[in-house]
């Protein structure tokens, strides 16, 4: 039987992103204002949206794993704050390299794509914990229609932009399987969304 996953598709719009963020950052010539001002748009865009998971994360899928397990959702925590740190960076990098002078954009090129590397990295740790400790947990603790009702009250608690912007993420990441059973399993069809 297939239990409800709160984090696997998230998780496979995050990591698609994750990567083609850094990697466009590889490619990216920062001496050439544009692209670079390109690449900086799209990097905030991503670190919005990490913020933006962590934040429901925190409203309403910490507290319930507060009630199961106190010690994963303090690790869990734990890894909030050290990824948070890490975006943190990166953000400032960013700002720094927005207002800098053309000479000074490639090594603010190569400190931001050294720090996406980074933060790519510790990602990928911290969701593999996601889909496997934690849920654990959940599933052990939880019914499957808690955890839908949990994941409800967090899309719900989206403003509609970002909403959009996660649908599409989620949706461009996934298989055509994944993509018709996450239209339908959230009400998707009437939205116009890809199936």
């Amino acid at each position: 039987m297939t239990r409800v996953d709160l984090y696997g598709v998230v998780h496979k719009g995050l990591v698609a992103e994750l990567f083609e963020v850094t990697a466009l950052a590889a490619r990216t010539d920062f001496s050439d204002t544009d692209a670079a001002a390109r690449t900086l748009v799209r990097i905030r865009g991503l670190l919005s949206l990490l913020r933006e998971q962590v934040d429901a994360q925190t409203t309403f899928l910490l507290p319930e794993l507060d009630r199961i397990s106190p010690v994963i959702a303090s690790d869990i925590r734990s890894d909030h704050v050290r990824l948070r740190g890490l975006e943190q960076t990166i953000d400032a990098l960013v700002a720094r390299a927005e207002g800098a002078p053309e000479r000074e954009m490639r090594s603010y090129g190569y400190r931001i794509h050294a720090q996406l590397r980074r933060l790519t990295a510790e990602h990928l740790l911290h969701m593999e914990r996601e889909e496997t400790t934690v849920n654990r947990a959940l599933w052990a603790h939880r019914t499957d229609d808690e955890l839908r009702a949990i994941r409800t009250e967090m899309i719900s608690s989206l403003a509609e932009p970002c909403l959009e912007a996660w649908i599409t993420l989620v949706l461009s990441a996934v298989s055509s399987a994944d993509r018709s059973e996450i239209v339908r399993e959230l009400g998707l069809e009437n939205r116009g969304a890809r199936s």
